[in-house]
């Protein structure tokens, strides 16, 4: 039971957390630039492929909470939670969770993947 628990907790962290890093290491550079009045023209960005990591950092992202649940599991299995490391773990994992986006209070005002118009220019902004 252990080394089923053991190969699910790191191959969850393999499959959901790197693709999760990756997407989110790449969404700058395809995301788009918001308008300004007056200021300089929008460069163009594939706001496809921002859509797609978009979706791959949300989806990914939900699925990445099973590394922390079977890590929970598996050091209880073990008897291991009162291990120093295995408390100094859970403690970065649930402040990790706490800072993430999601949870922030300024996620209110996130600027959505869907065009607005900028208040009195006509002009598009992200």
């Amino acid at each position: 039971m252990e080394s089923l628990l053991l190969s699910a907790h790191v191959v969850a962290g393999i499959l959901f957390v790197g693709p999760v890093a990756v997407a989110t290491s790449l969404f700058p550079r395809y995301a788009p630039v918001t308008a300004t009045p007056g200021g300089p023209q929008r460069v163009e960005r594939s706001i496809d492929t921002a859509r797609v990591l978009h979706r791959v950092t949300r989806v990914y992202g939900l699925l990445a909470i099973t590394v922390p649940v079977v890590g929970l599991v598996l050091a209880s299995v073990q008897g291991r939670t009162t291990e120093v490391w295995v408390v100094v773990a859970m403690v970065l994992t649930a402040v990790a969770g706490d800072c993430s986006p999601c949870r922030s209070p300024h996620s209110k005002g996130r600027r959505s993947l869907h065009p607005t118009t900028v208040p009195g220019s006509g002009a598009s902004a992200w």
